[in-house]
């Protein structure tokens, strides 16, 4: 092979080596690139969201907003104001988002004052829904009696760990001539203990349209509208058991209710201190279909 052939050779196989060697470093480079930008990206400078609306919110972050609503909502009684805060998440069901919150803190152990806060803040705001649809806040004892709970559908019964806990009142300060600020009145607002409530009305029921052995329990101000956030305590020989109106507002803001079991003997008092309905059993019934049932009772307690 002459001189000029092999010159030619090595040129060729210089230039296939630089150009095999061009293509690595280009997809080493890129690789290191990608790296650096998302190290750079998520540890050096993270994006940070500012002025964001609710809405774009992760789930977590969702909650805790709405626990600011509810407490904030708890503290001015400004029902305008929370409402327009919440419809920023753009829940297509507010008050029913605000319950199951209410709940999910309870079975978590969470805080209890604060699942009282969204439970009162959901039932103003179903309230104020009835309110404006001309529905009634608080169903007639005959129709609690028959449509109360939808067919078909269990109540469950919250534990003792798991009941909010009643906000312990202050004393009224003697009047003085130093003026107050007046203070936005709320919806819901909760009686003071030294009022007890008192039995209006008591009914078995036996309809199956209505779980088995249901204790229903209506509370109500002295104006017939439902009161949430009011202690029920549910004893038996033996036992005792609590929970509180306002967490099922499917139902009623002023509802809450309780399974008995069968052989024993139940007295319900609202508040406390109230009067007591005694002697509640689940004896057994016919329906009006014909069907075998255990009874159950509708409770209605008022101030007087």
């Amino acid at each position: 092979m002459s001189s000029r052939a092999r010159d030619r050779r090595d040129r060729r196989n210089r230039r296939e080596e630089t150009t095999r060697g061009g293509r690595w470093y280009l997809l080493t480079g890129l690789i290191l690139g990608l790296v650096f930008g998302l190290v750079f990206s998520l540890r050096i400078s993270p994006v940070e969201y500012v002025d964001t609306v609710p809405a774009v919110l992760r789930a977590a972050d969702k909650d805790q907003y709405r626990m600011l609503v509810a407490l904030s909502y708890q503290a001015n009684g400004d029902l305008g104001r929370a409402s327009q805060r919440l419809a920023q998440l753009r829940d297509p069901a507010p008050e029913a988002t605000l319950t199951e919150l209410a709940q999910r803190l309870l079975a978590e152990n969470g805080s209890i004052e604060t699942a009282r806060a969204l439970a009162q803040l959901a039932s103003a705001l179903v309230n104020v829904s009835g309110s404006a649809t001309g529905a009634p806040a608080n169903p007639t004892a005959d129709t609690q009696s028959t449509s109360s709970a939808p067919a078909g559908t269990p109540f469950s019964t919250l534990e003792n760990a798991q009941a909010i806990q009643t906000a312990t009142l202050r004393p009224t300060p003697a009047p003085t001539n130093t003026p107050q600020p007046t203070i936005a009145p709320r919806i819901t607002a909760a009686p003071t203990l030294s009022t007890p409530f008192v039995l209006l009305d008591r009914r078995p029921v036996c309809d199956p349209a209505v779980e088995d052995g249901l204790i229903q329990v209506w509370v109500q101000d002295g104006d017939g509208n439902p009161l949430p956030g009011i202690k029920v305590t549910v004893a038996w020989q033996g036992g005792e058991e609590s929970f509180y109106t306002g967490l099922k507002t499917q139902v009623g803001p002023g509802y809450a209710d309780y399974r008995m079991s069968e052989g024993y003997t139940y007295l319900v008092t609202a508040g406390e201190g109230g009067e007591q309905a005694s002697g509640l059993t689940t004896d057994p019934c016919t329906a009006a279909d014909g069907s075998q049932r255990l009874t159950g009772w509708v409770l209605t307690f008022g101030l007087p």
